[in-house]
């Protein structure tokens, strides 16, 4: 995790031989946040339960994902 001013970076790394689609990350959500999957460029889907963002991300086995939350 790396957080700065109005952004937090995940690095996620799948060390199993097969493929994850699943929630793999639990965030504290800020309001107005948006969450993208910045080493396949595209947006994530939060689902969003009290203060808590779970997200779901695609890691291909052995592979990285890097997950942004930015908010204002």
């Amino acid at each position: 995790m790396f957080p700065v001013s109005h952004k937090i970076v995940w690095t996620l790394y799948n060390s199993n031989y097969r493929s994850v689609s699943t929630e793999v990350l639990k965030a504290t959500h800020k309001p107005g946040a948006v969450y993208t999957d910045i080493w396949n460029e595209r947006p994530l889907a939060a689902r969003i339960v009290g203060n808590d963002a779970y997200l779901t991300v695609e890691i291909p086995p052995k592979g990285v994902v890097a997950v942004i939350q930015e908010w204002e």
